[in-house]
């Protein structure tokens, strides 16, 4: 059974060139179907390559494949992260800060979790100082993403890695800067209170 999961895995991975999104997103889905049955190890194809693959597919617009998509990255980053290099992480965070403009709510939350799950494989320091870089943009719920990003952050890899940094931003006499970090903290205080 695994081995015909696994000849399946290859099956979908190379029609992730879909592209019609509704075909693409399903495709994805049942690569994430696969991964959750036969688990990080033993995917074919190795996550190390499934995931580099799945990198320019975030850019696509489709809900349908946004949402499939950044769960089986999700996915990925939480259970099977050390198969891929932190450069490759970094690279998707990049592509994250695109989603948290998202209009489906569910699109932005599961944005928001894979940067906790990123931060905890790679290091928080690298995915903090993306985030606050987003806290300069001028679009509001962009910005209110990256505060809740920046607070799962530091849930995940506790909040003394995270805490100086932000303190350090809020020095930036920038409004919406310092706004972010307040919310941030705000956030940050109610999630490790729970």
């Amino acid at each position: 059974e695994d081995k015909l999961l696994g000849h399946l895995g290859v099956v979908l991975y190379e029609c992730l060139g879909e592209e019609y999104p509704e075909v693409l997103g399903s495709i994805i889905g049942g690569l994430k179907a696969i991964v959750n049955v036969i688990g990080m190890n033993k995917m074919t194809p190795p996550i190390k390559d499934l995931l580099p693959r799945l990198t320019p597919v975030l850019k696509n617009r489709h809900e349908k494949v946004q949402e499939n998509c950044i769960d089986l990255v999700g996915r990925i980053a939480d259970r099977g992260a050390e198969h891929v290099s932190a450069r490759e992480w970094m690279r998707i965070c990049f592509e994250l800060l695109e989603l948290l403009k998202a209009h489906k709510k569910s699109i932005r939350r599961a944005a928001c979790n894979t940067f906790g799950y990123i931060a905890k494989a790679i290091g928080p320091q690298d995915v903090l100082a993306t985030l606050l870089n987003n806290l300069k943009v001028q679009e509001r719920q962009n910005r209110v993403c990256t505060t809740v990003a920046i607070a799962i952050v530091a849930e995940t890899c506790s909040p003394f890695t995270v805490l100086p940094a932000l303190l350090n931003e809020y020095r930036v006499p920038e409004l919406n800067v310092q706004n972010g970090v307040l919310k941030s903290l705000a956030f940050l205080f109610e999630y490790i209170g729970e």
